[in-house]
């Protein structure tokens, strides 16, 4: 009997000294070819839009890379970086206003005297019995001679009598002040105050040439704008990322409503359709004129937890064939699926705002271990963690080694249009496993309750004996 239950106890621990099968191309749903040219190490491509759409693990865990032997080999993913401002240099400009003539017979007196009380009588002519007025300022003029090198932009400051200013102004410029030549042709000022908020437009884009000096002023506005001083803003920036994607998140229909604690909010949820990795977000009104304070919250699930994001006042503006708008929020980068937005009051207009997602994709990385073509495999519901255990040993040296600025060994890759592998029945959830290994245990303890009984069964037998 002994030898009996010790074979069951044997059999049943079996699964547990079995390995797991390897991965292959047809575990994950879709691939693309990468064509890269030979001689490499390593190889660099860029993460396309499909693959964000048909992953089904935030973080991209269920991406392998495969070579001509259906072996998986080391790969690493890594984000790009935006473009930064490494410093702003702020120079205050003289400035010098620019006077307009005084309308017709302005600032002149003339009285008659009339004296018929003496004979003959006399008639007396006075002139300048009245004061002259101030001349109205047509523009400024900008000296920018002190400037060696160009500027961005120029930052205008407004007196403190522009409390409710919308308006447009052209910047132009001169080498000797007698000839001027447009550089800006059309550019929004603007300081607007209500409910609490505030709207404020003063920076404007420039490109100067080799004029020394600026001429700002606003061509039919009868109204003077009042400018204390202006500042030549220079920027210096690090790389500029070119590869920023936009893409719009769809409305889940039935989501918007009011909230039920407080009705005066407005809430509704949008599904990106993609595990994208968002920084930023900018709103389409569905009409012109708009203004709106949004807050912005994302989660993995439509129904929440919701991550808050922060808020803005959003607004959309069109005057003189001049657009002034402020649409977009940024903030730390996330893979969540769904949105929420959130306003108070009525939409501005009669259709839902239009919420478009901005992003930067991914640069993957792999080695050239084995034999080409190698193939990217993505979309899987049971992965493991992203750069998978087979690899991590390899993938940890590989990220150690681009640590240290070893870009030259980087060749670039590219990608061919996408084919399926597995289909889309791997996408599917996997049911969950049955629980064996609870089973075993209390089959082991079982087992051993059974053999301890055998023995003192056994033993009481032989004592009685």
């Amino acid at each position: 009997m002994k030898k009996a239950v010790l074979a069951f106890i044997t059999i049943m621990l079996l699964p547990c000294s079995s390995v797991a099968a390897a991965l292959s191309p047809n575990d994950f749903a879709f691939g693309m070819n990468i064509n890269c040219d030979p001689g490499g190490a390593i190889y660099r491509f860029t993460l396309p839009e499909a693959v964000y759409k048909n992953v089904m693990r935030p973080d991209l865990g269920d991406i392998e890379v495969f070579n001509a032997d259906g072996k998986t080999v080391p790969h690493l993913l890594r984000a790009r970086q935006r473009k930064k401002v490494v410093s702003e240099t702020i120079t205050d400009l003289p400035i010098f206003p620019w006077y307009g003539q005084r309308r017709e017979n302005e600032g002149t007196g003339i009285s008659l005297k009339l004296d018929n009380l003496r004979q003959p009588a006399s008639i007396t002519v006075e002139t300048g019995g009245m004061e002259s007025s101030p001349r109205p300022v047509k523009g400024y003029i900008v000296d920018t001679r002190s400037m060696t090198t160009s500027f961005e932009a120029l930052q205008l400051i407004l007196g403190e009598n522009e409390k409710d200013l919308l308006a447009t102004v052209t910047v132009e410029q001169s080498r000797d002040l007698a000839a001027w030549e447009s550089v800006v042709s059309c550019a929004s000022l603007a300081r607007m105050r209500f409910q609490g908020h505030e709207i404020t437009s003063t920076l404007i884009p420039i490109r100067a040439g080799r004029g020394r000096y600026l001429r700002i002023r606003w061509p039919g506005r009868e109204q003077t704008i009042t400018i204390t001083g202006v500042r030549a803003v220079q920027k210096d920036v690090g790389r500029h990322d070119d590869l920023e994607l936009w893409s719009d998140a769809e409305p889940i229909s039935g989501t918007c409503h009011r909230d039920s604690a407080d009705d005066t909010v407005i809430s509704c949820v949008y599904d990106s359709k993609g595990v994208f990795p968002v920084d930023r977000v900018k709103i389409r009104f569905p009409e012109k004129n708009s203004l709106k304070r949004l807050h912005f919250y994302s989660g993995n699930d439509a129904a929440g937890p919701w991550h808050d994001h922060g808020f803005g006042v959003f607004y959309s503006f069109s005057f003189d064939k001049t657009t002034l708008a402020e649409n977009t929020l940024a903030f730390a980068p996330t893979t969540h699926r769904f949105w929420r937005m959130t306003m108070k009051g009525d939409f501005p207009g009669t259709d839902q705002p239009t919420l478009t997602l901005g992003w930067l994709s991914h640069d993957l990385l792999f080695v050239a271990r084995g034999k080409g073509p190698f193939l990217l495999a993505y979309g899987r519901s049971q992965t493991r963690a992203a750069n998978g255990a087979e690899n991590s040993e390899d993938t940890g040296i590989l990220r150690d080694l681009l640590n240290q600025k070893n870009e030259d060994i980087i060749k670039p890759a590219t990608l061919q249009p996408a084919n399926v592998l597995g289909g889309e029945d791997v996408l599917k959830p996997v049911p969950e496993p049955l629980p064996w290994k609870k089973w075993l245990l209390w089959a082991t303890l079982i087992a051993g309750v059974a053999v301890v009984g055998a023995m003192a069964t056994s033993l009481m037998r032989k004592m009685q004996r």
